[in-house]
């Protein structure tokens, strides 16, 4: 019984301490917010307008949906974990990375979503 204990006890000592070295090794984490229109369709619509701020903690994300004239504003924050290589991050709230979202860091204080829109952020 003790062995198990110590090997639980091990366990999440080791998993904290990689959750540590990911986020002192995620340029995601932190508040965003939309800096540009990015995509604009041919009808002038911005795909971007609709995620006006996101905010990434070693944990979670929480997306910034904005108002329209049929809802009010909204937020919803979900349990994530990261994938980072090189100047990019996938973003995963489901066990595999396969069709994560991802998002470029394209220089301080800036990423663009590499999905619908290419929408650049600024960090704030």
């Amino acid at each position: 019984m003790k062995f198990l204990r110590v090997t639980a006890a091990a366990i999440l000592l080791m998993a904290a301490g990689t959750a540590m070295c990911e986020a002192e090794s995620n340029p995601l984490l932190g508040n965003w917010m939309l800096s540009g229109p990015g995509y604009v369709d041919r009808d002038g619509n911005s795909w971007c307008t609709s995620i006006p701020r996101l905010n990434f903690t070693a944990t979670a994300e929480t997306v910034y949906a904005a108002a329209t004239k049929f809802r009010p504003a909204a937020q919803s924050t979900t349990a994530v974990h990261y994938l980072v290589s090189g100047n990019k991050v996938f973003v995963a709230s489901e066990p595999t990375f396969y069709g994560a979202p991802s998002y470029l860091i394209v220089g301080p204080g800036k990423m663009m979503s590499e999905d619908v829109g290419h929408c650049p952020f600024e960090k704030k």
